[in-house]
């Protein structure tokens, strides 16, 4: 069982093929190109061309993420990557992989947590010297078609140099469309050990190379401005020529004329970041992307960006009872408490404050908010208050909620007239 993005690496970007019948490149979802890492460098394993020349059982790497993952029941060695071979003789393929090979001391069930997504595994019988060994291998196309299975970014490396989006020593990364980390959990969903060290592999293709640290953007859930800052890096073998740097989608987010959005090149090896600004609006989800333009092969790179805004109470401009009698009462008014956000939260307390709050007098009814209630996303609760002035004169007072939700606590403003 697998689970995560299923989007696949990019399908528009592959280079032409090789003489052995080798893309040149394959291309992810940030658009970084990469060929097969065949230099002889530590940095591609001591690959040379002559892993190819072999035409039966040759094979090299185009990426790869390999990390060796401790748990309280055993080591597992896991590798992910965009794998270079011959199905047979003669006959090139390209496969996006997923193995995981170690031994367990307790047979059963697990969930691999991966950059990706999640992988059930399972481990054989203790007594075997190795009883975890899943491959899950996906064919990709020689050149432009869908590339299936759920690696859709490349990993890299966040310490980076020119040409490699790693140097195959462990380390951390980023790029990952779930997390950027590898965990074991049982069935159960007990953890039994977890890292964030890879080894990455990775030849970049010769000309310029936007390597964006991130694949999204997520201002997360809130009602006050944030600010979101990117890291690009020149990797490539020339340098990176800016074109329009912009949002789409969205007014709520803002690119600052500052960074790689204020040069127009940047040399190989050189960073510059690109800030986003969110200010909450009308909109309660915002959904846009940062459009990167630049003279890599992919030409414009696309940046998913999403944030939220929780709201509470729906009568922030106050609630008027008019003119009543000291000694009488108002009908009863209910004020409507809203989750306008995205998950449920829970009602911690409401009170009435203020110098009129002896006047206004919570009532009973069925959706009552009270301390504890938990309120759905996009559902409500309600206070129920009447009036009842106790002497003459404006009574004002402010009618407090205060829940789990970001922008906690909100108010109401009570206002009513009591006469003889």
């Amino acid at each position: 069982m697998t689970t995560g993005p299923a989007d696949g690496l990019s399908s528009r970007f592959t280079g032409p093929v090789d003489r052995r019948g080798f893309p040149a490149y394959y291309t992810d979802s940030s658009g970084v190109s990469l060929r097969i890492c065949e230099d002889g460098t530590f940095a591609c394993l001591a690959t040379t061309t002559a892993a190819l020349a072999n035409r039966v059982d040759g094979e090299a790497f185009y990426w790869q993420a390999a990390a060796t993952l401790p748990t309280s029941r055993g080591t597992l060695d896991v590798e992910i990557a965009l794998e270079a071979a011959f199905a047979e003789r003669n006959v090139p393929s390209v496969f996006t992989r997923i193995r995981v090979r170690g031994h367990l001391s307790r047979a059963g069930s697990y969930v691999l947590n991966h950059p990706y997504g999640s992988l059930r595994i399972n481990a054989a019988s203790a007594s075997e010297q190795r009883n975890v060994n899943t491959t899950i291998d996906v064919d990709c196309p020689l050149g432009p078609g869908p590339c299936g299975g759920r690696i859709d970014n490349f990993l890299r490396s966040t310490s980076l140099g020119v040409g490699y989006l790693g140097l195959a020593v462990p380390g951390r990364v980023t790029g990952g469309s779930v997390r950027n980390s590898l965990s074991l959990r049982t069935s159960s969903g007990r953890t039994l050990g977890s890292t964030r060290q890879f080894a990455i592999v990775g030849k970049l293709a010769t000309g310029p190379a936007n390597v964006i640290t991130t694949p999204r953007v997520s201002f997360g859930n809130t009602a006050r401005p944030r600010t979101r800052t990117l890291l690009v890096h020149s990797a490539g073998s020339a340098a990176l020529t800016f074109g329009a740097i912009r949002m789409s989608g969205t007014r709520q987010v803002t690119v600052a004329r500052t960074g790689c959005a204020a040069r127009r090149s940047l040399a190989p090896g050189g960073n510059c970041r690109v800030t986003l600004h969110f200010r909450p609006g009308a909109a309660r989800v915002v959904r846009g992307a940062l459009l990167l333009s630049d003279n890599t092969r992919v030409g414009t790179h696309r940046i998913p960006v999403s944030a939220s805004t929780s709201g509470v109470v729906s009568a922030v401009n106050g609630e008027g009872f008019g003119t009543h009698r000291v000694g009488t009462s108002s009908r009863t008014h209910r004020i409507l408490v809203r989750n306008t956000g995205l998950r449920a939260m829970r009602i911690s307390g409401v009170s009435v404050a203020g110098t009129g709050a002896r006047s206004f007098h919570r009532t009973a009814g069925g959706d009552r908010c009270v301390a504890g209630t938990r309120v759905a996303a996009h559902t409500s609760c309600s206070v129920y208050v009447r009036f009842a002035p106790t002497s003459r004169g404006l009574k004002l007072a402010r009618l407090n909620v205060r829940a789990s939700a970001l922008n906690s606590p909100q108010s109401v403003l009570l206002r009513g007239r009591g006469v003889r």
